[in-house]
């Protein structure tokens, strides 16, 4: 593991008090969001699946995978292990939710790189090719020209080959 790359860019400072509510806030949110995947709300466990067997399909050996707003990446974790996955990126603005994807994703058998950074932005000066780019349920939050932008500069990403893999 490479560790977690820091990028202040889009990153709102906290300090103090103000950094300790935001993380009251973000575990709070986090264990909503672990009982609704817990429970299958959303079918997370469907989703996966079909990614995995995507990646399965038509993923080249050894693929470079990156995994846009990750959160802590354990969906992505469990999906990919059993793949021929040859290295992972995962990009979220939370530094806490990458340090809890850090120890998920320690089954991997390959490189893993964390970097915090505002996803739309990541892509937007995203320079190393990829094989697969995953994003899952968080391009809504985007305008639809970002969305239009994010989707060109994915393709640019793999250039102009490889999986882009959208849920949504």
């Amino acid at each position: 593991m490479e560790g977690i790359v820091t990028s202040s860019e889009g990153m709102p400072a906290t300090t103090g008090s103000e950094a300790t509510g935001s993380q009251d806030m973000f575990n709070r949110e986090l264990d909503t969001y672990r009982r609704i995947v817990d429970a299958n709300l959303m079918f997370h466990r469907e989703v996966y699946r079909l990614l995995r067997d995507v990646l399965t399909e038509l993923a080249p050996a050894s693929f470079r995978f990156l995994d846009v707003a990750c959160g802590d990446a354990g969906a992505s974790a469990a999906t990919l292990r059993t793949t021929t996955i040859g290295n992972y990126v995962g990009i979220d603005l939370s530094e806490a939710s990458l340090r809890l994807a850090a120890r998920e994703l320690d089954i991997l058998p390959c490189p893993v790189e964390l970097r915090c950074s505002d996803f739309a932005h990541a892509m937007a000066t995203w320079s190393e090719p990829v094989d697969v780019i995953w994003i899952g349920m968080s391009l809504h939050h985007l305008p639809t020209e970002g969305k239009a932008r994010l989707m060109r500069h994915a393709r640019r990403a793999l250039g102009g080959m490889g999986l882009f893999v959208i849920w949504e």
